[in-house]
């Protein structure tokens, strides 16, 4: 799914960002945010939203996304 991406925002800057509690701290300097599983909860914004969990739509990070 990420090769979609490739070569799509050449020059810009980009965070890939996971779900880690430091993430709460994070202040967006890069011109794309990628958030990955849980980051999507955590955000207030983001770009994109990946995730490779299967069972992504059942867990409690995927059900309280805007």
């Amino acid at each position: 799914m990420i090769n979609k991406l490739r070569d799509m925002y050449l020059g810009k800057s980009i965070a890939v960002l996971g779900s880690a509690p430091s993430i709460k701290l994070f202040q967006r300097l890069e011109d794309i945010i990628i958030g990955v599983n849980g980051a999507g909860k955590l955000l207030q914004k983001s770009d994109y939203f990946l995730s490779a969990d299967q069972a992504a739509h059942k867990r409690s990070w995927f059900l309280e996304l805007d």
